[in-house]
């Protein structure tokens, strides 16, 4: 198979490729903003401790949950 890349397809991908440039700036900025937003809403706590068993979701269990009727 065969195929033709014109000018007229380099413009489109050029386009297109600052069009993902132009996202992933975003996404960035966006994810530093998030960051700085819930920086005072993280628990920080030594990788020592381990959360409670009932912090866990879903809760572990042994055997598995069945539903009589």
């Amino acid at each position: 198979m065969r195929g033709f890349f014109t000018d007229h397809h380099a413009v489109l991908l050029r386009i297109m490729l600052a069009n993902i440039d132009r996202l992933t700036e975003q996404a960035s900025l966006l994810d530093a903003e998030i960051e700085q937003v819930i920086s005072p809403f993280s628990v920080r706590r030594p990788s020592s401790m381990k959360s409670p068993e009932w912090a866990r979701w879903p809760p572990r269990s042994s055997s598995p949950t069945s539903v009589s009727r």
